[in-house]
């Protein structure tokens, strides 16, 4: 049983006598390329909200059926925050709230994998 689906032909003879393993560079080749193209998509979707911290609490909407997924609360380019959050896209099922006080008449970033309107929709109280 193989671990992977890779063949390498160990008798065939490439260049200068060495094992021809140009198949195998091109399978590792296009895996890496691929996994590039995910990670470099996913940043292109995380969006940002500035904040300038008035409030005790931030209030977010939830949705069930939204992935959850990681967001960052920055101050200045120091995270200060990570905080794992199924960020209501459309429909929103319930709200939470955030402590935030520790941020109070500071500027804070949230930003994360969501949609600009979906993160214009937490707000303070």
């Amino acid at each position: 049983m193989h671990m992977f689906p890779l063949r390498f032909n160990a008798s065939y003879r490439g260049w200068m006598g060495a094992p021809d393993c140009r198949r195998c560079c091109r399978l590792i080749s296009i895996t890496f390329v691929l996994a590039a193209l995910t990670l470099s998509c996913q940043l292109m979707l995380a969006q940002g909200k500035v904040i300038k911290v008035t409030q005790r609490y931030l209030n977010v909407p939830i949705s069930r059926q939204t992935k959850l997924r990681v967001f960052t609360m920055n101050e200045g380019n120091v995270v200060q925050r990570t905080i794992p959050l199924q960020l209501a896209d459309e429909t929103v099922d319930y709200w939470i709230f955030l402590d935030i006080s520790e941020f109070k008449c500071k500027t804070i970033t949230i930003s994360g994998p969501a949609t600009q309107a979906a993160l214009d929709r937490m707000y303070q109280d």
